[in-house]
């Protein structure tokens, strides 16, 4: 099987126009599969973060691109035989990308076709590429949970002061109304005469 490796925009293709959504801004593989179909069956389809020497930090773990989500990656695509491949390399060259919302103005973005010479697609890669992917998934969702523990522990202790203050304030409210209580009240005589 041949691969394609499909670089797009500045040579890398807008994340977030293969995203779910903007709660979940990685590439999803069914729209990249709906994408390049047109030319024949996909057997597989992959992708890698496009990252600059410095751009991001060591932890791009945090969901959202303030968090460290590249705006770009590169698409690898395989299909399911040569004649396929051949489509998409002759169909694809010199092609830019188009993204069209009824009511706006299309939005475009270059594209570059080449062969895969990196073995990227290989079924040993590409299977650790997704044990590496899961990993990093269930290290997300665990700093993910201990932060909202976190987050959760502080607001209770919040909640907890606030109520504290609360009972103090009502406690001494009461307190100062048994005082006015208990005083003696100093009743003016009145004067007789007249």
């Amino acid at each position: 099987s041949s691969g394609i490796n499909a670089e797009y925009g500045h040579k890398n293709l807008p994340t977030k126009w293969f995203s779910l959504d903007s709660n979940n801004p990685r590439p999803c593989e069914r729209f990249l599969k709906d994408a390049f179909t047109v030319y024949g069956t996909i057997r597989k389809v992959d992708y890698e973060d496009c990252v600059e020497d410095g751009e991001l930090g060591d932890d791009i773990t945090v969901i959202g691109n303030q968090f460290g989500i590249p705006l770009t990656f590169n698409a690898y695509i395989q299909y399911q035989n040569y004649a396929h491949f051949k489509a998409a390399m002759s169909g694809l060259k010199g092609k830019q990308l188009m993204r069209l919302f009824p009511g706006q103005k299309p939005t475009f973005s270059p594209f570059v076709v080449d062969y895969d010479r990196t073995g990227f697609l290989t079924d040993k890669t590409h299977k650790l590429r997704k044990i590496e992917r899961e990993r990093l998934a269930e290290e997300a969702k665990r700093k993910h949970e201990a932060y909202m523990k976190q987050q959760n522990e502080l607001m209770k202790r919040q909640l907890e002061k606030r109520q504290r203050k609360k009972r103090k304030m009502e406690e001494k409210r009461i307190e100062d109304l048994k005082k006015k209580e208990t005083k003696p009240s100093k009743k003016k005589k009145r004067r007789k005469g007249g």
